[in-house]
């Protein structure tokens, strides 16, 4: 099977002793070094990686290990493997991989949900040693997978592959290939998905910020997408980064965000904060459940009680904001008189409760 190449390409494979991704296996006991190279685009933004790792790992040693190639974009997802020179893929009972074979391979290689991702390596070889089937399909394996989820023959091979491809690999890649990116494709990469969370990392350690910047990540954001990463991005920038960017999403955020908001705010900013807490109250009448807001007491008590006069002022407002406000009062310690307003609009608005 040869490789098939993307245009443009303006960096060659290095001539030079390839770079190597240090991984994990769950059929080696210790951590693999695997070597690869890579192609860049002339754009930058594509790129095509070769990695190479061992065919198979067999309990006993007697399996025919081969060198396989595997390509994956920049993404890091998988593309197609080649079997290095005129070597052969054998299954049990030294047979060849036959061309079908190969496509059924690459099908299992292209499913992440594959049965054999959650299948430990010391089943295959229980399995294995019973059948006296050395990279066989036993009677026992059958169990754990249908005829389409493996080739016949050559399980462990396709254990040992698919764990290369769907285990750590493709993170390795795409942390890589954002590593080698400059800053203006850095900029367009996190339009992607895929780089969104390790982009954030490396904006930030570069201090890169900007308006397009802004733009994405707070789409991101408030669509649930790396907001941890996000968060962190702009309050390790500062205080006031990170607050600007807090209050301009606060409002849109769902619940889950809102408590990250939260935690990050109780992390990074300044116990004695008025200013900024001001701003915070402002926008509590505008959000569907006060009632996530109780936590915050904690960080307010430090900041001169402001949040629970805040709570006591929105009693005011119509009923279905008064009322989230008066659950969130009712957990908290009050003085007398700010208990006696409380029972006042009980008394008043029992029937909406």
């Amino acid at each position: 099977m040869s490789a098939v190449f993307l245009g443009a390409w303006n960096v060659a494979f290095p001539q030079r002793e390839p770079p190597y991704f240090c991984l994990a296996h769950p059929a080696v006991d210790s951590m693999v070094q695997v070597p690869f190279q890579y192609q860049i685009s002339a754009s930058g933004l594509q790129a095509q990686f070769q990695v190479e790792v061992n065919s198979v790992y067999c309990f006993d040693h007697r399996c025919k290990m081969e060198s396989v190639r595997l390509f994956f974009d920049e993404q890091g997802r998988y593309q197609q493997l080649e079997v290095l020179g005129r070597a052969r893929l054998e299954k049990g009972e030294g047979q060849w991989f036959t061309a079908a074979d190969l496509e059924q391979l690459n099908r299992i290689l292209k499913d992440p949900e594959s049965p054999l991702g959650r299948i430990a390596y010391d089943q295959l070889l229980d399995e294995e040693v019973e059948s006296g089937v050395v990279d066989g399909f036993s009677g026992a394996t059958r169990q754990l997978l249908e005829a389409s989820q493996t080739v016949h023959g050559a399980t462990l091979s396709c254990y040992t592959l698919w764990h290369w491809v769907n285990g750590g690999l493709s993170e390795r890649i795409r942390e890589f290939f954002l590593a080698q990116s400059g800053d203006a494709v850095l900029v367009e990469l996190i339009k992607t998905d895929a780089f969104l969370e390790g982009g954030c990392s490396i904006l930030l350690k570069r201090k890169i910020s900007g308006e397009a910047i802004d733009e994405r990540l707070t789409d991101a954001f408030l669509s649930g997408q790396a907001r941890e990463r996000i968060l962190a991005y702009y309050w390790q920038q500062g205080v006031v980064v990170g607050q600007s960017f807090t209050l301009l999403v606060l409002e849109s955020a769902d619940a889950e965000s809102q408590k990250l908001l939260l935690k990050f705010i109780q992390d990074y900013c300044p116990s004695e904060n008025d200013a900024f807490s001001q701003e915070l109250f402002a926008q509590l009448v505008q959000l569907q459940d006060l009632t996530l807001w109780i936590p915050w007491f904690s960080w307010a008590d430090q900041n001169k009680g402001a949040f629970k006069d805040a709570f006591l002022q929105l009693l005011e407002e119509p009923v279905l904001i008064a009322r989230q406000a008066y659950w969130a009062l009712r957990e908290l310690e009050l003085s007398k008189e700010e208990r006696l307003k409380l029972d006042v609009w009980l008394q008043k608005h029992q029937a909406f409760l």
